[in-house]
This record gives structure tokens, C-alpha cells and sequence, in this order.
């Protein structure tokens, strides 16, 4: 198969993805207007930017670890990663469109405990991963606090 076109393929799709829930987003800002959050809180336009940066990463990451599924470790990441992608995913809905936060809190912390394994299993063979899953468990970090601020309020 040709990868760079197929890695491409993964990163549409996963943007196509993030557009739609931008989609639930948008359609909710009135709600979000008002609602207390946490003084951190970056201006709105931030979120897109940033999740369009993680969506392309996860994107090749998940690439990469279909690429290698015969292979029984990356199998094995795949499916904690496919896991956390679908609860991922499941967030924008439960918390924009339901007004569910606290159910939201949980998704958003059992994201992080797979991603935190994730993390730890792909450390010693697969570096760059385990870099990228790092890079999105901070994002993940922060934006529990936020949402954290948000359910006890």
C-alpha cells in the first residue's frame, strides 16, 4: 500500500472527525457562554487550532500502529488506542450536546488512564509515539482541569 497516501487518508478523516464535533460545538456556544470556567480558559479560537494539531498527530499515530498491527505489541496499543479514540470522540458530544459534565470528568479521565498506558507500553519501542501520546496527555491534562472547574461549578 502506499503509505504517505494512506497516512493521508487517516489525517482527512480524523479532521473530518474534529469538523464535525466542531460542528456540536458551535451549535452549543450559548450554553457554553454561560457557564462558570476556570480564569485559564484560552479564548475559543485556541481549541480548533490545538485539536486540529493533536487530531493529525493521532492521526499518524494511529497510521503507524495499523501499518504494524501484525506485529502483537502494536496490536495491542491499537486497541487501547482505538478505545480512547472512540471515548475521545464520545467527549464533545456528552459535554456540548448533553450539558453532561460530570459524565464528561469521567470520559475525559479514563482518556487520560489509557493514554497514560498507551504512553508507558510504547516508551521502549516506540519512541516518537510515546512522545506524541505525551504531548496530547498534557493537552488532556489541562483540558480535565478545565472541565473539572466547570462540573464542580
Amino acid at each position: 500500500a502506499n503509505k504517505p497516501f494512506s497516512a493521508l487518508i487517516w489525517i482527512l478523516f480524523f479532521q473530518f472527525i474534529g469538523f464535525a464535533l466542531g460542528s456540536i460545538t458551535s451549535a452549543n456556544m450559548e450554553w457554553y457562554h454561560t457557564i462558570i470556567k476556570s480564569s485559564l480558559t484560552p479564548p475559543n479560537f485556541v481549541f480548533p487550532i490545538v485539536w486540529s494539531i493533536l487530531y493529525t498527530l493521532l492521526a499518524l499515530v494511529g497510521h503507524f500502529l495499523w501499518q504494524n498491527r501484525q506485529e502483537q505489541k502494536a496490536n495491542h496499543i491499537l486497541v487501547f488506542f482505538i478505545i480512547q479514540l472512540v471515548l475521545n470522540w464520545l467527549w464533545t458530544p456528552i459535554f456540548f450536546g448533553w450539558h453532561l459534565t460530570g459524565l464528561a470528568l469521567l470520559d475525559i479521565l479514563t482518556i487520560i488512564a489509557i493514554t497514560i498506558y498507551i504512553t508507558i507500553k510504547t516508551w521502549a519501542n516506540y519512541p516518537i509515539i510515546a512522545y506524541v501520546m505525551l504531548t496530547y496527555l498534557l493537552w488532556l491534562l489541562f483540558a480535565s482541569y478545565l472541565n473539572f472547574i466547570i462540573w464542580i461549578y
